[in-house]
């Protein structure tokens, strides 16, 4: 994994930067928490597995990083946001129009990563077009979303172990 996925990085960004303006999407879920609080933070595991995403995609060269505005979707994302130097923007659950509107014209043309809860994924696919089926386990792992002027958006689903 440690090589395979810079390496499969390196192909989709090249394919989404051929294909179109908007680079690529990157989406995880939330990384673990026990639920001992209205608003948890991550716990042990979840740091853990924050500071795997954030090793990760070191090189894909990501310019800006969003979240929910719950704390463990805000520390998922930290240490990339950290790592690159870049302030989390965090939106409100029922702002995931809000979300795609300014992915669409501020973030144009950049690479961006984000944690999201389930409830966000589906909207968030269909406002960039994505019409094709959405499994279940998806933000258990990585899902890289390339959006294409005119056509439907690819939708590229890795599996971490």
């Amino acid at each position: 994994m440690k090589y395979l996925l810079p390496a499969f990085l390196a192909i989709v960004l090249f394919a989404s930067i051929r294909a179109s303006a908007q680079e690529a999407i990157f989406i995880v879920g939330i990384a673990d928490y026990s639920q001992t609080e209205p608003d948890p933070p991550l716990n042990e595991i979840g740091r853990i597995q924050a500071e795997a995403w954030a090793k990760e995609l070191s090189s894909a060269s990501i310019d800006a990083v969003f979240s929910s505005e719950r704390r463990r979707s805000r520390e998922t994302v930290a240490p990339l946001a950290r790592e690159r130097g870049l302030s989390v923007v965090s939106l409100p659950k029922d702002a995931t129009e809000e979300l795609v509107q300014t992915i669409k014209s501020v973030h144009a043309d950049d690479r961006v990563f984000m944690s999201i809860h389930d409830s966000y994924l589906l909207p968030l696919l269909r406002g960039f077009g994505y019409t094709g089926v959405v499994p279940s386990v998806i933000l258990r792992d990585l899902a890289i979303l390339v959006p294409r002027p005119g056509k439907e958006p690819i939708l590229i689903l890795v599996r971490l172990d």
